[in-house]
């Protein structure tokens, strides 16, 4: 067990995906949710614009901002998947409700 930078925890996470994002041969994290669903006097959870964790050789992860990363989704996003195309791109695909499927390559 880890104790997550407080940049996770700013609203509900949906979605997670644990791969080596930056190429370095450590695995970071991606994690995305918020929730739009929720009783009209709470209000939406939709404080996250989604979050890239890089891990380190100690298995130690820190926030890296949406400017440097380019990893932004602030939407209600259920579901994230990395696809391998036949020319070994790696494409991240984010499942947002009710709305288009947002796309991001991973290097």
């Amino acid at each position: 067990m880890h104790i997550l930078p407080m940049e996770a925890q700013f609203a509900p996470v949906n979605a997670i995906v644990c791969t080596d994002v930056d190429g370095d041969g450590i695995k970071d994290i991606l994690l995305a949710g918020n929730e739009y669903q929720t009783e009209v006097m709470t209000g939406r959870y939709d404080a996250s614009y989604g979050c890239f964790l890089k891990g380190n050789k100690q298995k130690q992860f820190k926030a890296v901002s949406t400017e440097l990363s380019g990893f932004k989704i602030d939407d209600d996003v259920k579901d994230m998947k990395i696809i391998t195309t036949a020319n070994n791109k790696r494409l991240l695909f984010v499942a947002i409700n009710n709305d288009y499927l947002r796309v991001f390559e991973i290097k």
